[in-house]
């Protein structure tokens, strides 16, 4: 579990850590807390970061967090709930509450995601976008059933 939010991971820790199967992660550079492993984002880095320990932020919670997995080797990433777009809601999993609620600047997100597809494919990693909707266009896609 990863998020870059660490206000709404604050507020939900108690539940997450019921309910988690494995660690959960946050990426904010000074938020801690006991029981959530961190490792900084960065948001001057473009595409994905190679610096071992330090994450390209890219403005959203699921850009950082495949690059976690690229830094603990993934060599396929399997993408779900990547809309971005609020055509079928803000969210794949409902709203956040109105006190956790960011402003969503999806123009800014797809140009990133494309800069990042780009190093992927240059690393050797295989990304697969298997989210039902989705107006990212750079990530080769597929039915979640056919790739796991």
């Amino acid at each position: 579990h990863y998020t870059n939010d660490h206000d709404l991971l604050a507020a939900q820790l108690s539940e997450m850590a019921q309910h988690a199967r494995g660690e959960i992660w946050c990426g904010h550079p000074t938020w801690r807390h006991v029981g959530v492993r961190s490792i900084p984002y960065d948001k001057r880095v473009r595409g994905v970061s190679r610096v071992p320990g330090v994450l390209a932020w890219g403005g959203n919670s699921g850009y950082a967090a495949m690059n976690l997995a690229l830094q603990f080797g993934a060599a396929q990433i399997v993408m779900l709930g990547f809309d971005q777009s609020a055509a079928a809601g803000a969210h794949w999993h409902g709203e956040h509450p109105d006190e956790y609620r960011k402003a969503f600047n999806w123009p800014m997100w797809s140009e990133r995601f494309a800069e990042a597809a780009r190093d992927y494919v240059r690393l050797g990693v295989d990304v697969v976008n298997c989210s039902r909707h989705t107006t990212l266009t750079c990530f080769a896609r597929a039915a979640v059933e056919d790739v796991l």
